[in-house]
């Protein structure tokens, strides 16, 4: 990809929210719960908008409306893309620039490519929905929207749905990651297989969000624990690796190091650390954890706290899946846990 989709793209993150809204005190009122019958149904919003390319009149935009309404004025144009609704000419003024930018096309036909239907995505949506509306029987389930976004967000959950960039998930061997200069441990997981997982975390952490918990590594290895726990049971099938987003080998030396990974947090007296910058190799995504051995993945502190919730829901195995993500006190999990790996 040349220079001019780089350039492109700072321009896009000027023009799209980057940060990830709470969906819970915005939802769409005349959106309904899943249909048990129907399931989950991706609404390829993607190829849909892809009209106003060929025909950039007023009546097109109004068609694409009478479908869409609220998602392209609300969700798309105004909280995704910034663009203003009330102005139509306006409106079809940006998408039109957008989607006829040379680049975008390419990406528009490399995605048409890859995607050219969602069968399979959309029975693993409806396999973890339906796990979500047994566990949150009183929980809004949203639905879910496919678009192009300039590599921007790989999945959200914003107001009352989940939107997947496919473009984000073509394979990491797709010459537009390199091109971007993505590094290895990101590219790797730019591929279908992470899509339903991805989207599941968002909707989970946009109904159970970490706003008002205490910024320091306890609370927050034990807040990533609790949403990798709740993705074990709407992704019961889903492998380990793709949960996480280690290698083989990685997941293999967290298991043989657990307690190694543990003694090394007490022993940097790291757990109580509210400095971010000493902890976020634990809890983000990169090459790997901060101080510990290179095989060692970044992102260990929250496979530690998935291990520290199992072993908290198995010693109240009266507690739902609910009460557990209702629980913000992480001390109290930390303690009821009785966590205490073997060197």
């Amino acid at each position: 990809m040349n220079r001019k989709i780089y350039l492109f793209l700072l321009l896009c993150l000027v023009l799209v929210n980057c940060s990830n809204p709470n969906h819970s005190e915005n939802k769409d009122k005349t959106e309904k719960p899943i249909d048990k019958k129907n399931g989950i149904k991706i609404c390829r919003f993607d190829q849909d908008i892809l009209a106003l390319a060929k025909d950039s009149s007023l009546n097109t935009l109004h068609r694409i409306r009478d479908k869409y309404g609220y998602f392209l004025d609300t969700i798309f144009c105004k909280q995704i893309m910034k663009i203003s609704a009330r102005e139509d000419e306006y409106l079809i003024t940006n998408l039109i620039n957008f989607m006829n930018d040379v680049d975008i096309q390419r990406i528009y036909k490399e995605v048409v490519t890859q995607f050219k239907n969602m069968d399979q995505e959309e029975m693993q949506f409806k396999a973890a929905f339906d796990h979500y509306k047994t566990l949150f029987p009183n929980n809004f389930i949203p639905k879910v929207y496919t678009m192009i976004n300039a590599f921007n967000y790989s999945a959200i959950a914003i107001d009352s749905a989940v939107v997947i960039g496919l473009e984000l998930y073509l394979g990491g061997d797709c010459p537009f990651y390199s091109s971007l200069q993505y590094p290895s441990y990101r590219m790797r997981k730019l591929s279908k297989e992470y899509m339903v997982r991805d989207a599941m975390e968002c909707w989970l952490k946009s109904d159970y969000d970490n706003a008002n918990m205490k910024h320091d590594l306890m609370n927050q290895i034990i807040y990533n624990g609790k949403i990798l726990y709740a993705l074990d049971a709407l992704l019961p099938e889903l492998n380990d690796t793709i949960k996480t987003g280690f290698t083989k080998k990685q997941l293999d030396w967290c298991v043989a190091s657990e307690g190694a990974i543990w003694t090394f947090f007490i022993e940097k007296k790291l757990l109580f650390s509210t400095n971010e910058k000493q902890y976020e190799s634990f809890i983000n995504e990169g090459p790997t954890s901060k101080g510990m051995p290179r095989e060692s993945p970044s992102n260990a502190g929250s496979w530690i706290g998935w291990q520290i919730v199992k072993k908290y829901m198995k010693e109240h195995p009266e507690l739902s899946i609910k009460q557990l993500l209702e629980t913000q006190d992480a001390q109290k999990i930390l303690s009821g846990s009785r966590y205490k790996p073997s060197v």
